[in-house]
């Protein structure tokens, strides 16, 4: 969020500053702060928790997601 808002996209809404200071105090738990909380678990629970690890890297990709219609797609 810090280089969207130095890029001079922004205010930034409330949620995603409060989003941001999550993950900043979260520091190098994310992953295993992913893994306890309810949706981890429900991941973990519905056969999908190596899935968890994918979201937990940072700077591996290349390409941003974006939503259209219903499903996300490579920008």
């Amino acid at each position: 969020m810090n280089a969207l808002l130095t890029a001079g996209v922004g205010p930034a809404s409330p949620e995603a500053a409060a989003a941001a200071a999550a993950y900043r105090d979260l520091g190098r738990s994310l992953g295993k702060s992913l893994i306890a909380c309810a949706s981890g678990q429900e991941l973990i629970s519905d056969g999908f928790g190596s899935e968890i690890a994918l979201a937990a890297q940072e700077n591996v990709s290349t390409k941003v997601p974006v939503l259209v219609g219903e499903s996300f797609r490579a920008a």
